[in-house]
């Protein structure tokens, strides 16, 4: 009975404390993780040229998501047109 003894207060603190959360009256929040970011050098791939390729009937279709409404492209030449004044808007330090 003496060896019991401790073996079973220790339990029941253990109990006791288990049962005890201090969270301070905060509601736990979750970080959601940060995408992963290559800041690696560019490796040039010889010979790879960008291309594009043909409309998909079923798949390309204009769409809403989120109560925003997304257009397909129809026309790419219009990407090529607005390509440069957008990246120099962004990067005015580049000229």
């Amino acid at each position: 009975m003496r060896k019991q003894l401790p073996v079973i207060c220790v339990a029941a603190g253990i109990v006791l404390l288990a049962a005890c959360t201090n969270d301070g009256g905060q509601q736990q929040t979750t970080v959601a993780p940060q995408p992963a970011v290559c800041n690696g050098p560019t490796v040039e791939i010889s010979g790879a040229e960008p291309r594009y390729e043909p409309l998909n009937p079923t798949a390309n279709q204009d769409y809403q998501r989120d109560g925003k409404s997304y257009k397909i492209v129809q026309d790419p030449s219009a990407l090529a047109r607005l390509a440069w004044p957008l990246f120099m808007m962004r990067n005015p330090a580049v000229i």
